[in-house]
């Protein structure tokens, strides 16, 4: 997912060039844990990580092969804090379409994470899934 990452992350810098030339102060920083410090942490890296997710407005997951547990465990934190604080103010997750020939070659494991997430999305926070197939084109 490293290229969706990149992609977003470039569409978003050429949008917020466009902004600022309006000169309307708008700008949008983007938290990505690629670039965050890699210094070694008190207790655990994922401890800082999830410091920055408190502060940011807008939290996008991004899903493919398989739910990760510090992914998992970003989105929980977003959504308890979103439930009690409001903030993040907007919380999205998109699932990156699976063609036939890589869902064959998915572990269980993997298959089970995404199966059991979407359930969790569904049934628990009554949110319905948004697919993807590439950043230009929303299923």
């Amino acid at each position: 997912m490293k290229d969706v990452r990149e992609a977003i992350h470039k569409l978003f810098s050429e949008e917020n060039n466009k902004v600022m030339e309006k000169g309307n102060g708008i700008y949008v920083q983007i938290v990505q844990w690629e670039g965050l410090p890699e210094h070694i942490s008190q207790d655990c890296k994922q401890g800082d990580y999830n410091e920055e997710l408190k502060n940011c407005e807008v939290f996008l997951s991004l899903f493919w092969t398989k739910v990760g547990k510090y992914t998992e465990e970003e989105f929980d934190l977003a959504y308890s804090e979103f439930k009690a604080n409001r903030q993040p103010y907007i919380l999205y997750t998109y699932f990156k379409e699976l063609a036939l020939e890589k869902k064959a070659t998915l572990s269980d494991d993997d298959l089970l994470s995404l199966l059991s997430f979407k359930k969790k999305l569904h049934n628990e926070i009554k949110h319905f899934q948004s697919n993807f197939t590439s950043i230009t084109k929303k299923q």
